[in-house]
């Protein structure tokens, strides 16, 4: 039977290859013959043997054998299981490398996707200490109720990858995670089992706050009711002031269902960012990295340069994240959010922080922006990973604010939506980027736009 084979390159044969960039997943990339080679757990100026696992029309995919010359960029792992972990996929990076890379991947998409120039990219904001930085943690559980296993998914398994600690994690929740394999153990609860749908225990998810030093702890269960609550109650009660089960009754990949109750304790933990304070219960929308989104928040505030005297109008506003910063600093703000329980949480942080003069209005933004009577001094934007449609890009234009603030976490459809935007009038006056994400290769960045 004939190998398959891209040019010379046949599957399942070894070769060398010295690696010479990163790919969006976080995989090394180098080249054989001129053709393309994906291998994870490479990093830029590895000198690498290589097995082609896979061939593709125009590129193959191989699997990491050996280092034959470790990079200089490499550095020692925060953690043990980051090879085979998704969580964290340039950790074999020094931090200084992943800047660096980062960097050249938003310059390389303004100038190859935008067609805009570069000279006005500001240096990246790093964070100081890139260690235990997220706030909210979701572990999936499995195994059997007297050896539990919880931690991530193995890359492009549903094979768990048992965990004890996380080097980007609050440290709290290391001991969650100790306590609640305690509880599955002590009280025999069945654990949720993908393939025949049966078992209890699904996933459990933590959020912390960095501020009050507390959490939240969630269980999200293949049923409506926990006979063993009381276990669990009394094995988190010292760690977390809020227990909550969530109910999960559908096969698949998401994670939380539509009803969650409280089993004890406060139904949210409370965080401050920059003094102002955020009421975060299992299901709300809040920047991951607390550290970083005071740097961020700062950044939109310079960007935004308000008087006092501005009406703004906040899309896609989330739990009022930038919304309360900017309402303190002009004279309206109107946030819009299409995920009402996330206006719900944006009312009550308002009203916990005593600002009155937000209106909060709860649609697609491509459609409730055009029915907006009040002209904006400046529109923000904080889309997700897709960018702006089309429809809302006609809309930004055609409303012409005299300035935009475009927050993105994906340079290419950044590029993409700023190339339109410039297309129209508006002049790029700053891309400022920020490390949200260390060991990750996601970045987020701030975009001030001026017609």
């Amino acid at each position: 039977m004939k190998k398959k084979q891209l040019g010379n390159l046949i599957k399942n044969q070894d070769y060398h290859v010295r690696i010479t960039d990163i790919g969006t997943k976080g995989e090394g990339i180098g080249h054989i013959d001129g053709i393309p080679i994906f291998v994870e757990g490479a990093i830029p100026e590895d000198e690498i043997m290589a097995k082609i696992i896979f061939i593709k029309s125009n590129f193959v995919v191989g699997k990491l054998i050996t280092i034959n010359t470790p990079s200089a960029y490499r550095t020692d792992l925060l953690c043990s299981k980051s090879p085979r972990c998704g969580g964290c996929q340039i950790q074999a990076m020094a931090y200084h490398a992943q800047i660096m890379f980062k960097m050249k991947k938003i310059t390389d998409s303004m100038a190859r996707i935008g067609k805009l120039p570069v000279e006005n990219i500001l240096p990246m904001i790093e964070m100081d200490k890139p260690v235990n930085y997220r706030n909210k943690a979701q572990f999936a559980i499995q195994g059997q109720p007297d050896n539990p296993q919880v931690g991530l998914y193995v890359i492009r398994t549903h094979r768990i990858i048992d965990l004890a600690e996380c080097g980007i994690q609050h440290p709290i929740v290391s001991d969650i995670i100790a306590r609640v394999k305690a509880y599955i153990q002590k009280s025999g609860v069945s654990i949720y089992d993908e393939a025949s749908h049966t078992g209890l225990i699904r996933h459990v998810l933590i959020r912390t706050s960095f501020t009050q030093s507390d959490a939240l702890v969630c269980l999200i269960i293949n049923g409506t009711e926990l006979s063993t609550q009381d276990e669990l109650i009394k094995n988190l009660r010292d760690v977390a002031s809020g227990i909550f089960i969530n109910t999960n009754t559908n096969p698949g990949d998401t994670i939380l269902g539509k009803s969650t109750q409280l089993l004890f304790g406060n139904p949210y933990i409370e965080e401050q960012l920059l003094q102002m304070r955020f009421a975060i219960s299992p299901a709300s929308f809040f920047q991951v990295n607390p550290i970083q989104a005071e740097k961020l928040i700062s950044n939109v505030l310079e960007f935004a340069n308000l008087t006092g005297n501005e009406i703004v109008w906040d899309a896609y506003c989330g739990i009022g994240t930038f919304t309360l910063f900017l309402a303190q600093n002009c004279k309206k703000v109107i946030g819009v959010e299409a995920v009402e329980s996330a206006i719900e949480d944006a009312r009550q942080n308002a009203s916990l922080n005593g600002l009155t003069n937000i209106e909060w209005m709860i649609g697609p933004c491509e459609t409730v922006f055009e029915t907006i009577n009040e002209k904006p001094d400046l529109i923000i934007v904080d889309p997700p990973r897709k960018g702006l449609d089309l429809q809302f890009l006609n809309t930004l234009i055609n409303v012409n604010a005299p300035r935009i603030i475009y927050v993105s976490c994906n340079p290419d459809t950044l590029a993409r939506d700023l190339a339109i935007l410039v297309k129209a009038g508006y002049q790029l006056k700053k891309l400022q980027p920020i490390d949200m994400f260390p060991h990750t290769v996601h970045i987020e960045s701030v975009t001030l736009l001026e017609i």
